[in-house]
């Protein structure tokens, strides 16, 4: 259930890096991952997987500067058994939909980022640790696909390379993940949730980066 949710969020996503735009004022991008501003990852500017409130995600919205107030947008899901679960879409004063929350029984129990400068997968393993495991694979659309999942943490990370396919042979051969790679999207999620790969990818244990 999990993968299908995340995969729906995906479809409004690309995979060029958000940094690359001359348009992006740098003042508005949100780098607290890498800052830990008021809380570290998985929690994000004091909301809670499990414990925010639907009225605590808008407060919080309405609140940051580099979110996009007022235009906020209200999809019908499903989480787990909850088919009247809701996920509330926003975007920044840089990019459109640069994120979601998704709310089921009025706890907030996924968030999903995009992100919106240069971050590596090396700096996301240094700062959090190795990974539980990743799932890998070759997208219908082309280029390569890659996630790194945190079970206990509730913390999955992405990096897509929508030009190339390399990265998915590289490490389908053995010879590690490119430490450079750039990640696309940041997902924090309840561990009630159910994690599998889906029919696109591979998951293979931590098979640490390329030399």
């Amino acid at each position: 259930m999990f993968g299908m949710l995340l995969f729906l969020s995906l479809l409004v996503l690309t995979g060029c890096s958000i940094a690359d735009n001359a348009d992006i004022n740098s003042s508005l991008v949100d780098k607290s991952f890498v800052n830990s501003e008021l809380c570290s990852p998985p929690c994000w500017y004091g909301l809670e997987i499990d414990k925010s409130t639907k009225a605590d995600v808008l407060t919080k919205l309405d609140q940051l500067p580099f979110i996009a107030h007022e235009k906020y947008r209200e999809y019908s899901t499903v989480w787990n058994d909850d088919n009247n679960a809701k996920e509330i879409q926003f975007d920044c004063v840089n990019f459109k939909y640069c994120g979601g929350a998704l709310i089921s029984n009025n706890k907030l129990k996924r968030l999903w980022l995009r992100v919106g400068y240069d971050l590596t997968l090396k700096e996301v393993v240094d700062k959090i640790g190795i990974p539980d495991f990743l799932d890998y694979g070759i997208r219908i659309q082309g280029g390569c696909k890659v996630d790194l999942w945190w079970l206990k943490r509730g913390l999955v990370i992405e990096s897509i390379d929508e030009k190339a396919d390399e990265e998915c042979q590289n490490i389908s051969t053995g010879n590690g993940i490119t430490p450079q790679k750039l990640i696309s999207m940041i997902t924090y999620f309840s561990q009630e949730s159910t994690v599998t790969p889906g029919d696109c990818c591979k998951r293979i244990t931590w098979p640490g980066f390329a030399k």
